[in-house]
């Protein structure tokens, strides 16, 4: 999610020295063209257009629930995504947050910025594909941050962005300080965690420290992360709740997850998959505390969990409560999609 508003600029327009960068603006948003219908302005989204939406065969696919520890990332819950997600509140990023603020509150200790960043390396070579976004208003926000740095000046800012500039340290370290800076994280999600802290329950400095590991590694050559540069602004119209088989039961390996197309034929909508979430952090708790990991043991397995399930669903209330409203401060209507078999949902 992102909270910011009007478009006021090209967003290909990413060369410090003012001139238009099409091929690297076309880069960024390779996955995110006008094929898939992006809304020109937002649309209340009623039960029977989300019934229309998901029985769209091209809008649901199918995966492993054991995929999502390995090749499939878990994506945000913004619906400027284009293709099949599988989505919670800062997608993997939004997870990890809630992996190192739980275990200090179980623990006791506060972690620090060289251990978080050690342990996010451990946490991306356990369990593969990691998630973050940003988007276009965002990287306009860096942009005019940076435009009086005359050592920037006719650097390609997308590039950096996405390869870092390993060739003069001193520039890397600036553009990883504007890059963890929250009026420049382009997901909503993760900025309100340190803008609004105390709601979220979240350390000031857990999430700047995640951000900063995250690009160190990505600019490492890291292929397991994916970063996401989310264009146009916020036209959701509703909020979807996705659940499959039976709600009341756990999911294992083998149960199949239905990835979500939020965007589509000019309509989108946030989309949430708690079973699905729920999943992972059973999973990777139980590693964590399993292999003592930031200072757990097997024996703090159940307090950690509990502790994440109340830190993420204290998030979710908060992110929804802020960012899923209309122009005018309303609500979006919310949708519970049910999935009985892979032939069959209902949309209540």
């Amino acid at each position: 999610m992102s909270e910011h508003g009007e478009h006021e600029y090209s967003p290909k327009d990413y060369m410090m020295d003012g001139k238009p960068n099409l091929h690297e603006g076309e880069e960024m948003h390779q996955d995110h063209e006008h094929e898939h219908g992006e809304p020109q302005e937002r649309i209340i989204l009623t039960r029977e257009m989300i019934e229309e939406h998901i029985g769209n065969p091209e809008n649901v696919q199918w995966v492993p629930a054991a995929s999502l520890l390995e090749e499939v990332a878990e994506s945000c819950v913004d619906g400027r995504e284009g293709k099949g997600v599988i989505s919670t509140p800062g997608g993997n990023a939004g997870e990890f947050v809630l992996m190192i603020q739980a275990a200090e509150n179980v623990s006791g200790n506060a972690l620090s910025e060289v251990e978080i960043a050690d342990f996010f390396k451990q946490y991306v070579e356990k369990f593969g594909k990691f998630y973050m976004h940003s988007d276009d208003h965002a990287v306009h926000h860096i942009q005019h941050a940076l435009e009086h740095d005359e050592r920037f000046h006719g650097i390609d800012l997308a590039e950096a962005i996405q390869k870092g500039l390993p060739e003069n340290p001193e520039m890397q370290a600036a553009l990883l300080e504007q890059l963890s800076t929250p009026d420049n994280m382009g997901c909503g999600h993760l900025k309100l965690m340190i803008k609004a802290a105390e709601n979220y329950g979240v350390r000031d400095g857990v999430v700047q420290a995640m951000v900063r590991a995250y690009f160190v590694e990505l600019w490492s050559g890291n292929q397991n992360l994916e970063l996401q540069m989310l264009p146009g602004d916020h036209l959701e119209g509703a909020v979807v709740n996705v659940t499959f088989g039976n709600p009341e039961e756990e999911l294992t390996d083998e149960s199949l997850v239905p990835t979500i197309a939020p965007l589509a034929n000019g309509t989108s909508f946030f989309v949430n998959h708690p079973q699905a979430t729920d999943y992972l952090r059973r999973n990777i708790s139980a590693q964590i505390t399993g292999e003592g990991l930031l200072g757990l043991t097997a024996e703090n397995q159940e307090a950690y969990l509990a502790e994440i399930r109340r830190l993420g669903n204290n998030g979710l209330g908060e992110t929804v409560k802020r960012l899923a409203k209309d122009e005018l401060g309303n609500a979006l209507p919310m949708f519970n999609v049910t999935f009985p078999s892979q032939e069959t949902y209902t949309v209540n």
